[in-house]
């Protein structure tokens, strides 16, 4: 069964951005466990295609950026450890 990865990452991408616009509206602690689920299922995502095309540049990319508004914020120390760790697995697959 043949599938696109271009398609794959696209659709991926939607849904981090539909998680972007409605995750202020959730706990703190909820929003990083959503963010840490978010960057193991884009390195699967991505383990799972044929990313020579680059492509793997456009969920980093919305992630980076959901992780820049978690960080908007009142975040404890703890917590900005946390999500540094979270997102140094960004592009660690």
């Amino acid at each position: 069964m043949y599938f696109c990865a271009g398609e794959m990452v696209a659709g991926f991408c939607e849904m981090i951005r539909w998680v972007k616009k409605h995750i202020a509206y959730l706990p703190i602690d909820e929003q990083m466990d959503i963010v840490e689920v978010l960057v193991a299922g884009s390195q699967e995502v991505i383990e799972n295609i044929d990313g020579s095309d680059g492509i793997h540049i456009f969920p980093e990319a919305h992630l980076h950026d959901l992780i820049e508004r978690v960080r908007d914020n009142n975040l404890s120390q703890i917590q900005k450890e946390k999500i540094k760790v979270i997102e140094n697995k960004i592009e660690d697959y």
